[in-house]
């Protein structure tokens, strides 16, 4: 089950980045400057959880078992997963409305998914959706 979730989760993090490639190539078709202004805006807030996550190195659930999915040390808080899925569903909530439903579904899934796949805590996923959905607010106003 565990490794299941993981390669699931996985795969709808790829699925996601997918999407906010697309809407990288969509905007700079119109207009190559604004989609660079997209791009930077995007890695400077991911980075600053990067660098909040390394800080804290908080550590991941416990398991019990060794295995190759259980990531060794800390660094769980918050989801990178979690954060970019919210993030990236809170930007097309400007330039596609219609497909920031289902993204925010896909951002719970892939949340939920962390937790069951046991490498994150649910605190873990949490602060990773908050994070994304509030950098990507923020960020939204600059756009």
């Amino acid at each position: 089950m565990k490794k299941k979730c993981y390669y699931a989760s996985a795969v709808l993090a790829v699925f996601v980045c997918f999407a906010y490639c697309v809407l990288l190539f969509l905007q700079a078709r119109e207009d190559l400057l604004y989609s660079l202004k997209i791009a930077v805006l995007s890695a400077l807030p991911f980075l600053l959880v990067s660098l909040l996550r390394r800080w804290l190195n908080l550590p991941r659930p416990e398991t019990g078992e060794p295995d190759a999915l259980h990531h060794a040390g800390g660094g769980a808080f918050p989801s990178r997963h979690a954060y970019s899925a919210f993030f990236i569903s809170v930007l097309f909530l400007k330039f596609y409305p219609f497909y920031s439903i289902p993204l925010f579904m896909v951002a719970f899934a892939i949340s939920v998914l962390r937790v069951l796949a046991r490498v994150h805590s649910l605190a873990d996923v949490l602060g990773g959706a908050a994070f994304g959905t509030a950098f990507g607010a923020v960020t939204l106003l600059f756009l």
